[in-house]
C-alpha cells in the first residue's frame, strides 16, 4: 500500500483561496416553502411585506368604557360623570352603533373602539350601575387606544430575506396572517466516521476501543450551523465499504465530510478513494495548523467533500473554520459568534415605571469610535413590533424612574454580536427607502442583518445624526423661504461633519374617500367643508408641509394662521404613518390626511395631490470609512437603485440620487 505524503502545507489563508475559487455553491442553494409551524430556525428567502394594518382597527389597551373624552372632562371621585351604557363589546365582536354625548360602551381588552368613541376609561376607575357607570377620572382622548396601524403598517417589511426564523420573526409573520414562508432550505451534511478502534455508545468498551464522538460533535455542529445532519454511522477501514458508503454520501447531500483517516499513514485510505469518485478531487491536503494539520479539501463532482481530523478537538476547529462556512451560506445565514453583553449611550431621556424593574428594549447602533447607543424600541405590551425591532434589551433598576440622556447602559444582545447592525438609518418611514435597503441586500448578500432602520421623526432622524448617533438620516424637511427640500435645514445645522446626498421625489397629497372628492380641490374646500384632518407626527416632513399649506391659506384669507387653525376641524390623534391616516379614513375617523399616492392607490382613496416633496440622507462625513455606509451610497447612483424607486407608484427617482448635492460623494 502506498504512503500519501503531505507535499505541500498550506497556509490557512491559501487553503481558503484554493477551495473557495473551486466552490460553486449557487446550484446547491435550494429554496422551499414552510408552514410557519415548522420554519423555526430556517431563514427567509425574500422579504415578508405585509398587506394588513396591525391592529387593523383602533383597539382598548384595558377592560372599561370606551367614551367621548370630553364627557368625562370635570370627573373625579368626588363628582362623577353618569353615562349611560349602551351596550358591550367583547374581544372579537363589533359594535354597530355610534356613540353619542353623554354614552358609553363596556369593552374588553383587546375590542374594536365603538364608532364615535375617542378614549377608554379604565374599569377600576368607574363604578357601574344597572344601566349607567360612574366616571371617577377624567381621561384625554386618544387614552387606553392603540391605533389601527400603529404596530405594523400596510406596505412595511416586517422581517427581512436573510433572517433566521426565531420565535418573534414568526410571532410576526403570524400578526398578519401568513401561514407559509418561502425560505432556503436546510443543507444535507452527510457525517462518516472512520476507524476500526471506534464504537458506538451503547454498547461495551472492549479493550483498546474508544467510543466514537466525531459523528455526535460534528453531527450537532451542523444542527447549530443551519444544516440537517445525515448520519452513515462508523465505517471500518475497509477500502470497498468506505468506497460505498462515500460514493452514496456524494449523489445524496449538498456536503459531506468525513473524519479520520486523513493523516499520511499507510492505513489511511481517504485521500485516494476521493481522488477517485469524480474531479477536481483533493485541492488541500495538509494546513499550517494546530490542531488541524491533516485536514483534507476536496470538491467532487460539484459536492464540497471535507476530510476532518479525526481527533476530536481538531475535527470540530477545522469544521468551524471550513465546513460551518459553506452550511451558512447554503441556509441564507451569516456567520455569527456567541452571545454577550455590550455597553451602549442612550442618546434620550427614558422614563421607566416607578416601583418595578423594566426590561428596556432597544436598538443599537455604532459610532466610528466603537461605542454604541441604544435607541429603544417604540411601543408596548400591545405591540409586537417592539420585540421583533429590538436587537437587545438592558435591565433598569426598580429603585430608578429616570434613566438620563447621555447614560451608558448593559445590553444584553439578543443576537450574537457581529450580528449588531454595522449601518444605522434614523429616518421618517418611507417605502422607497425601504425598498432601496432590501435592493442593496439583495445585491450584497453578506451585508443581510447589517443594516439597521430606527424610526424616527425628520427632525429626529437629522438631529441624532449630527449627534453622532447614527450614520444615516432620512428627512423631508420642507424649506421655508424658498421652495425645495432639506437644503435650509442642512444649511443651519451643518458644522462641516455632515454631507447632503440627493435622494428622490415622492408624490404627495390629501388623502380623501371618493365620494367626497368631486367638492374637495383644494385645501380651502378641506377647510370649507369642515373636514376632520389627521395630523402627521410632530417634527415630521408632513407636519411642517401642513403648517406651510395653512400659512398659505392664512394669507390668502387676509388671517392669522391662529385664527385659522380655530376653524380647521383636526383630530386629537397624529398618525405616524400615512397608512394608519389612509385607515382611519375608511374606519371613518377621519376624513382626510396627508399622504403619498402610493398608499392612496393601494387603500382605495382619492387623491388630491399637491406637489412632490423631495427625501434626502444626510451623512456623516467620518463614517464613509465604514464599507457598507459607502457602498450603500455606491448603490443609489446606480441603474437598479433608480429603477427601483422608479417602481414605486407616485415615486421618482433623481438623475442624480446618490450624489452629494453641490459636489461628488
Amino acid at each position: 500500500m502506498t504512503r500519501k505524503i503531505f507535499k505541500k502545507l498550506q497556509t490557512m489563508e491559501e487553503a481558503w483561496k484554493i477551495f473557495f475559487s473551486h466552490l460553486n455553491l449557487d446550484h446547491l442553494q435550494k429554496t422551499e416553502v414552510k408552514l410557519i409551524s415548522e420554519a423555526r430556525g430556517y431563514v427567509l428567502a425574500e422579504d415578508v411585506i405585509s398587506t394588513i394594518d396591525v391592529p387593523p382597527f383602533d383597539k382598548t389597551t384595558v377592560d372599561g368604557y370606551a367614551v367621548i373624552a370630553e364627557d368625562t372632562f370635570a370627573a373625579s371621585e368626588e363628582n362623577p360623570v353618569e353615562l349611560r351604557v349602551i351596550g358591550s363589546v367583547p374581544a372579537g365582536d363589533w359594535f354597530e352603533h355610534e356613540l353619542t354625548s353623554g354614552q358609553a360602551v363596556e369593552v374588553s381588552t383587546g375590542a374594536p373602539i365603538p364608532h364615535g368613541a375617542n378614549a377608554v376609561v379604565m374599569v377600576e376607575d368607574t363604578v357601574p350601575r344597572k344601566e349607567t357607570v360612574e366616571i371617577l377620572r377624567a381621561v384625554p382622548p386618544r387614552a387606553n387606544i392603540m391605533s389601527a396601524g400603529t404596530d405594523i403598517m400596510y406596505g412595511e417589511i416586517i422581517v427581512r430575506k436573510g433572517t433566521v426564523l426565531g420565535v418573534r420573526e414568526i410571532s410576526l409573520i403570524a400578526a398578519i396572517g401568513l401561514s407559509k414562508v418561502k425560505v432556503f432550505s436546510k443543507p444535507r451534511v452527510a457525517v462518516i466516521s472512520t476507524g476500526n478502534e471506534l464504537v458506538s455508545q451503547g454498547t461495551e468498551l472492549p479493550p483498546g476501543k474508544i467510543y466514537d464522538i466525531n459523528t455526535w460533535a460534528i453531527a450537532e455542529s451542523i444542527h447549530e450551523a443551519g444544516g440537517v445532519p445525515i448520519v452513515y454511522g462508523i465505517v471500518e477501514d475497509d477500502e470497498e465499504k468506505l468506497r460505498e458508503v462515500m460514493s452514496r454520501a456524494v449523489q445524496e447531500n449538498e456536503l459531506v465530510t468525513i473524519s479520520g483517516g486523513t493523516s499520511a499513514g499507510a492505513g489511511d485510505l481517504i485521500y485516494r478513494i476521493i481522488d477517485d469518485l469524480g474531479s477536481p478531487g483533493i485541492l488541500v491536503h495538509g494546513i499550517k495548523v494546530q490542531p488541524g494539520k491533516p485536514t483534507i479539501l476536496s470538491i467532487v463532482n460539484d459536492i464540497p467533500l471535507i476530510g476532518l481530523p479525526g481527533n476530536p478537538t481538531s475535527g470540530l476547529m477545522i469544521f468551524h473554520v471550513f465546513v460551518s462556512p459553506i452550511i451558512k451560506a447554503l441556509s441564507g445565514q451569516a456567520l455569527f459568534e456567541s452571545e454577550r453583553i455590550v455597553k451602549a449611550i442612550l442618546p434620550m431621556r427614558v422614563r421607566t415605571p416607578p416601583g418595578r424593574e423594566q426590561f428596556l428594549l432597544v436598538n443599537l447602533s455604532g459610532d466610528s469610535k466603537g461605542n454604541y447607543y441604544a435607541f429603544p424600541v417604540p411601543g408596548g405590551s400591545g405591540s409586537i413590533t417592539t420585540l421583533t425591532r429590538a436587537v437587545g434589551f438592558a435591565r433598569i433598576p426598580s429603585s430608578i424612574e429616570y434613566v438620563e440622556k447621555g447614560s451608558t447602559i448593559d445590553v444584553t444582545l439578543f443576537l450574537p454580536k457581529d450580528q449588531i447592525p454595522e449601518v444605522s438609518i434614523l429616518t421618517t418611514h418611507c417605502l422607497g427607502l425601504e425598498k432601496l435597503i432590501s435592493g442593496f441586500i439583495n445585491d450584497n448578500p453578506q451585508s443581510a442583518n447589517k443594516v439597521s432602520v430606527i424610526p424616527l421623526t425628520s427632525e429626529g432622524s437629522f438631529a441624532g445624526v449630527k449627534n453622532g448617533e447614527a450614520d444615516i438620516a432620512g428627512i423631508n424637511l420642507p424649506n421655508s423661504s424658498k421652495a425645495g427640500f432639506n437644503t435650509e435645514a442642512f444649511q443651519r445645522e451643518n458644522d462641516g461633519s455632515l454631507m447632503l446626498v440627493e435622494g428622490y421625489e415622492r408624490e404627495i397629497g390629501f388623502l380623501i374617500l371618493p365620494k367626497l372628492s368631486q367638492k374637495i380641490g383644494n385645501f380651502s374646500d378641506i377647510i370649507n367643508n369642515n373636514l376632520r384632518i389627521m395630523k402627521s407626527q410632530r417634527g415630521s416632513g408632513w407636519a411642517y408641509l401642513l403648517d406651510a399649506h395653512m400659512a398659505k391659506e392664512a394669507e390668502r384669507q387676509g388671517t392669522t394662521v391662529e385664527e385659522l387653525k380655530e376653524r380647521i376641524n383636526f383630530l386629537h390623534q397624529t398618525a405616524k404613518t400615512d397608512s394608519v391616516i389612509a385607515r382611519n379614513i375608511l374606519l371613518g375617523r377621519c376624513d382626510t390626511g396627508i399622504g403619498t399616492k402610493f398608499i392612496a392607490e393601494n387603500f382605495g382613496l382619492s387623491f388630491l395631490p399637491v406637489g412632490r416633496e423631495q427625501l434626502d440622507l444626510v451623512v456623516r462625513r467620518d463614517r464613509l470609512d465604514k464599507p457598507l455606509v459607502k457602498h450603500f451610497l455606491d448603490f443609489l447612483t446606480t441603474q437598479k437603485a433608480k429603477e427601483t424607486i422608479s417602481s414605486i407608484s407616485g415615486y421618482f427617482a433623481s438623475q442624480n440620487m446618490g450624489e452629494e448635492i453641490g459636489g461628488k460623494v
